[in-house]
């Protein structure tokens, strides 16, 4: 047989595997213009950076991309967000969908200059084989979801809280009671095909303990695959500061304060009557949660004698139910006011009388407290109503029709509620006819009084309408309750009570400014998003003053007031702008909040915290410290981001001090620690400094200032990192960002990279880079015979698939097509599996050869455990890892008691080693095989059955074990 060359075989091999799903058309190949690497642990994150001779534009890459990676009809790719930057350069965020639903987390990003694709990073996952259909209810899995949080109290329960995040989202229709949204997720965040599951997503919100997860729970399974942390916290220990910075100038309201958005009002007149309803909620009209409306009369004066209101009405609305000190839900009355409308006074006398003495809509949800009577449940006829008003004789008065909802129930729940209906409005005495209205805008004005903040007497406010939609800052007065926050008041512009919530105000400010004239960032949305911030927050059962902590929640940040002895309250410069950052985090790249993509984004809000401390107060080379303003005891705050080991964190990737990334690691797999090793880095870039790190690698790296360096990390913030985006991610997405600013041979991208690698994170070596291919197979030391007996069948079944032959094109090779892409096949010396998947996947070579190939025989027999209760259905799914070297594990449900037979054959049908046989009660079980007989041997590589018979349910999948 004659003997083909190296390069000549990986030519056959890579175009084998890049043409093999076009026929016999003829590709542009584009990626082998190519380097592309992947990270070691996640094969499905790719980096894919062309030469400057590359020429393709956005959707001939997308193309090429799906056809060398038998991307499949299933899958499909959607843009997210394109945007066009400062340098001119294009960016195009690309979600991917499969069979309609979209993949949770995961992004990719490809990135144009001058019409061309310069490079492309993020995740894709290829070889999904998922059912779209749920086996569970969106009830059944938000009870798991619940059952799995088990929190005492959740947000919803609490009237209050739903009823201000109606307000801060100025949306009627806010809630805070989960609703499932069906996607597909990667179980514990690990990026490979076979953890991707069907899942019901859940935003829960608990009160009693307080947290904010995402809760992924398997639709099919009916168990939580995901805790993804919503909460961004400062740190777990806290934070805080002294107020330090003294007297500092800011926007403050005067008595003509920036107003707090309203919602909209909705008294309208319909059909000649006055109805309060949204037409377009339930079956003709409604109200939703929080409301407060309001028709107010023109000033009439009442003379004459026996003066009295008389109008008709009917209404639809929550049933009254016993809540002491309440008797009663949503509700309406009729008030009066003779000052004016500054005071108002329920008129307490009508007949009818009000159904309930007391109403928790008015009384706590808008807070005017205990016994404000009203009207309530369903009154479906015309029915008129009159008032006797005499003690109000000879005053000028007006009249209110008020009517107020919790921020519970509503016509969104009962669409047959329709809200108050009002007519004839008349005011009479004996001198006649005082004041009429029968359904015309005329002599009445709405009005919608729900409110931010409780409203206190004062001519100054810490609000301003200068930064964007405005900078709002409360004072929660040591309450966990948002709506008993109030405005911070003085009596004078210059001389302020408070110094938290100047501090906060001021800060915030500072934060804005920073974004603004560094970033050209219009507060944390880029769209100008108002910023709303609450001091002096104390959790439910805290002791007084003894929150030290702080919190971005997605939408506003919250501030404790530290702990006594210790702590000062947590809102120094770098504290307010480290919340703040979590929000940019959020609306940029969406770093999920757990493991290193967690640590990532602790550390970003580190970063730019620390930047606008010295934006705000100048640069000073003692202050790279994290809230060391807060510490009453003189300490250098609680992380060092020039010293971290000093703090207990890490300065090296996987170093001294690394925690484990998993979600079941403290902390959310490290996010405030493992964050030290970008903080290093970030100081290294900045600063310089010179050592030798925990892997042995001395290192001297120059720095080349602040500004370069906080433009370096927002442009990968902002322009290159992705959810799930890790430390090999953020090393790529500098050294991108770098090369963009500065010119991809300068100086500055070189101290990037040495900045990297004095923290221990390396350059990835391409896996796809045909060089390296060429160099792995020649250190293999085939011989001449052997790396011919490689062409032939790749010779062959090329001609087979050109003929579209596909069958015995496989069987030609020896492979098992599951999937095309899945091309399963060992042969002769050399694992073709291996360096087809190389080339595909990215696994990486060290790994996969790195096992022992002589493993001893005195393994322990298979282990069954329990992983979920309580399946819907007989399954049996595909093993993990698959091919796999050296144990795989293979997981089956019951849904009832079951006898069960799990046995491994070989490709003739001999049994190789039965799994187990025993009696289950319903459940899900999984079984790890290592390769080994009923003797305890290592069999042969190749392709192996696994079968399972429970009752009258048989399956059959198929796995590949390499050597």
């Amino acid at each position: 047989m004659k003997r083909i060359s190296i390069k000549i075989l990986i030519s056959l091999f890579l175009m084998f595997g890049i043409l093999f799903a076009q026929t016999q058309k003829e590709s542009k190949k584009y990626l082998d213009k190519a380097t592309i690497t992947v990270e070691d642990q996640n094969i499905s994150t790719k980096y894919i950076k062309f030469k400057d001779e590359a020429d393709l534009s956005v959707n001939e890459f997308i193309s090429e991309y799906r056809s060398a990676f038998s991307l499949s009809d299933e899958n499909e790719l959607r843009i997210l967000h394109e945007e066009t930057d400062e340098l001119g350069q294009k960016h195009y965020r690309y979600k991917q969908y499969y069979n309609g639903l979209e993949l949770f987390d995961t992004q990719f990003l490809v990135h144009e200059e001058n019409g061309t694709v310069k490079s492309a990073n993020g995740e894709i996952i290829q070889d999904l084989h998922i059912r779209t259909t749920p086996a569970i209810s969106e009830e059944q899995a938000l009870s798991a979801a619940l059952a799995y949080i088990g929190a005492e109290k959740y947000m919803w329960e609490i009237r209050s809280e739903e009823e201000m995040l109606k307000r801060v989202t100025n949306n009627k229709s806010s809630t805070y009671y989960p609703k499932g949204t069906l996607g597909i997720a990667a179980e514990r965040g690990f990026l490979k095909a076979d953890k991707f599951k069907l899942v019901y997503r859940f935003d829960v919100y608990a009160a009693q303990p307080m947290s904010r997860h995402y809760v992924d729970v398997d639709a099919r399974a009916g168990k939580v695959i995901n805790k993804i942390s919503r909460i961004h916290t400062g740190n777990v220990a806290g934070f805080g500061e002294s107020l330090y910075n003294g007297n500092v100038n800011m926007k403050v309201g005067n008595k003509n304060y920036p107003k707090v958005p309203k919602l909209p009002t909705y008294f309208h007149v319909e059909s000649g009557f006055w109805w309060m309803a949204d037409p377009n909620l339930g079956n003709t009209g409604g109200y939703a949660n929080s409301w407060y409306q309001v028709l107010d009369s023109d000033p009439i004066t009442l003379s004459g004698g026996n003066p009295e209101l008389s109008f008709t009405h009917r209404y639809s609305a929550e049933p009254p139910a016993p809540y002491p000190p309440f008797d009663g839900w949503d509700g309406m009355n009729v008030r009066i006011s003779t000052d004016g409308g500054t005071t108002w006074e329920v008129l307490a006398n009508p007949i009818p009388a009000y159904a309930n003495s007391s109403l928790y809509s008015f009384g706590s949800t808008h807070g005017e407290g205990p016994g404000v009577p009203g009207w309530t449940g369903l009154l479906d006829t015309w029915t008129p109503v009159t008032v006797n008003l005499s003690a109000y004789a000879g005053q000028t008065v007006q009249i209110r029709f008020a009517f107020a909802s919790d921020e519970a129930v509503s016509t969104t729940d009962d669409p047959t509620w329709f809200g108050w209906q009002i007519d004839d409005i008349l005011i009479s005495s004996t001198a006649g006819t005082l004041f009429s209205n029968d359904g015309s805008e005329s002599g009445m004005t709405r009005g919608n009084l729900a409110t931010e903040v409780t409203i206190i007497a004062g001519d100054y406010r810490l609000r301003e309408s200068i930064r964007g939609d405005g900078i709002f800052t409360y004072n929660m007065q040591g309450s966990h309750l948002y709506p008993n926050a109030i405005d911070y008041v003085s009596s004078s512009k210059t001389d302020w009570p408070n110094a938290t919530g100047v501090q906060v105000h001021w800060a915030t400010e500072q934060t804005f400014d920073y974004f603004k004239t560094k970033h050209n960032r219009t507060s944390f949305d880029d769209e100008g998003g108002r910023l709303v911030s609450y001091a002096s927050y104390l959790p439910d059962g805290f002791p007084a003053s003894a929150y030290p902590n702080a919190f971005w929640n997605g939408q506003f940040m919250t501030y404790g007031d530290g702990y006594p002895g210790l702590y000062g309250p947590l809102v120094s410069l770098d504290v307010v702008g480290h919340e703040l950052t979590h929000g940019v985090t959020e609306r940029s790249a969406g770093l999920i909040y757990q493991g290193e993509s967690g640590a990532l984004n602790e550390s970003i809000s580190d970063i730019f915290g620390n930047l606008i401390e010295f934006f705000a107060e100048g640069y000073s080379d003692e202050v790279w410290g994290v809230g060391e303003d807060f510490d009453l005891n003189g300490n250098s705050g609680f992380r060092s981001m020039s010293d971290p080991n000093s703090k207990g964190d890490p300065d090296t990737y996987k170093g001294n001090n690394w925690v484990g990334t998993t979600p079941l690691d403290p902390d959310n797999g490290g996010v405030h620690t493992n964050s030290g090793v970008q903080n290093y880095w970030f100081y290294l870039l900045a600063h310089g400094g010179s050592g030798t790190n925990d892997n042995g690698d001395d290192y001297d790296v120059e720095g080349i200032g602040l500004n370069k360096s906080a433009k370096i990390v927002y442009r990968s913030l902002t322009i290159y990192l992705t959810p799930y985006s890790a430390y090999y991610a953020a090393r790529n997405g500098s050294i991108e960002a770098a090369e963009d600013l500065y010119g991809k041979n300068s100086k500055t991208v070189e101290t990037v990279k040495a900045a990297w690698d004095a923290v221990g994170v390396y350059e990835l070596q391409p896996l796809y880079n045909i060089d390296n291919l060429i160099a792995y197979i020649e250190g293999l030391g085939l011989t001449a015979s052997e790396e011919a007996s490689l062409v032939d069948p790749l010779t062959n079944a090329r001609g087979l698939l050109g003929n579209g032959d596909l069958d015995n094109a496989f069987a030609e090779i020896g492979m098992y097509q599951d999937q095309v892409i899945d091309l399963y096949f060992v042969y002769g010396a050399i694992d073709l599996y291996n360096l087809y998947y190389l080339y595909y996947e990215g696994e990486n070579i060290y790994e996969m050869y790195s096992q022992n190939p002589n493993p001893p025989n005195n393994r322990p027999k298979p282990q069954v455990q329990t992983v979920v209760d309580t399946p819907t259905e007989f399954d049996l799914e595909k093993n993990y890892p698959n091919p796999f070297n050296p144990v795989t594990t293979i997981e089956f449900s019951l849904p009832e008691a079951s006898r069960v037979e799990l046995t491994v054959f070989n490709s003739t049908g001999q049994v190789v080693k039965n799994l187990t046989r025993e009696s289950y009660q319903a459940g899900t079980y999984s079984v790890k095989w290592d390769g080994t007989n009923e003797t305890g041997q290592k069999v042969a590589s190749g392709v192996y059955i696994y079968r399972l018979v429970a009752g009258d349910f048989v399956k059959t999948n198929r796995m590949i074990l390499l050597k």
